[in-house]
């Protein structure tokens, strides 16, 4: 319900304003997908809502066919009713079913269904105790590097849980289709981290070796003024009287006549 405030009659209604109540269905809808997706261009946002929607057929049509099959069969409504309650499964399953309904004889039309279901009960019960174990065993070998790691990156043990949850949401995205621009920027990142770091270092080191021919160059060419050693710039001295040679010079240093 809408909730008014005060003397301005401001409305709002699921996160609208009341100055955007007012505009059109098409900017309404335009500020939602700018709100689910901020990060992407007006046509990534409508294929990504076009996705939604896909998803919601999907889930639609899944619905309707599970509300007729429970049409069908009453007490499994009621039975999956009480487990949206709450109540553990196998309370549900004993509410409303006796024993005998859930033993059949050979005679049974359901009969090689039941045993189907039981085998594949036990295979996926030991599957899923193989898999836990592989989990554990995993997670004490990987102990020493997950060490290392908090102590480089300075993180508490809440802080790695939550950097773990987070990388779990992004590979359960990935797995069901859910792809997003800011996703595949990361898994990019991760996937080529070395080579674009090399191509990096490769662009770095030819910016170096430009900069220092760059310098080589100028300092060749001069800084573009004329040298103070040329001819046009050439400060002369001042020339010095020549002096004629005396008798002194001579060697007639009495000034007497040979």
């Amino acid at each position: 319900m809408a909730e008014i405030k005060d003397d301005t009659k401001e409305v709002i209604e699921d996160g609208i304003k009341a100055e955007e109540v007012k505009k059109t269905n098409r900017e309404l809808f335009g500020h939602r997908l700018s709100k689910d997706f901020p990060d992407l261009d007006e046509d990534e946002q409508y294929g990504n809502h076009l996705k939604k929607l896909d998803e919601v057929d999907r889930v639609s049509s899944a619905h309707a066919e599970l509300q007729k099959k429970l049409t069908e069969n009453p007490k499994a409504a009621l039975m999956l009713g009480d487990i949206m309650d709450g109540k553990h499964p196998a309370v549900a399953i004993k509410r409303y079913y006796s024993t005998e309904e859930l033993e059949v004889n050979e005679d049974d039309e359901n009969y090689e269904a039941l045993i189907t279901a039981e085998r594949e009960r036990i295979a996926d019960a030991e599957g899923r105790k193989q898999l836990q174990e592989e989990y554990e065993q995993n997670l004490l070998n990987s102990q020493a590097d997950v060490e290392e790691f908090c102590k480089e990156k300075q993180l508490s043990e809440s802080e790695f849980e939550d950097h773990i949850e987070t990388v779990i949401g992004m590979v359960n995205d990935l797995l069901s289709g859910k792809l997003n621009k800011e996703l595949l920027k990361i898994t990019w990142y991760g996937r080529n981290y070395e080579s674009d770091m090399a191509d990096a270092e490769e662009r770095g080191s030819v910016k170096e070796r430009n900069k220092k021919h760059e310098a080589e160059q100028l300092r060749l060419k001069g800084d573009g003024l004329p040298s103070i050693r040329t001819s046009s710039t050439e400060v002369k001295k001042p020339q010095q009287p020549v002096r004629q040679n005396s008798r002194y010079d001579r060697g007639d240093i009495w000034g007497r006549k040979q």
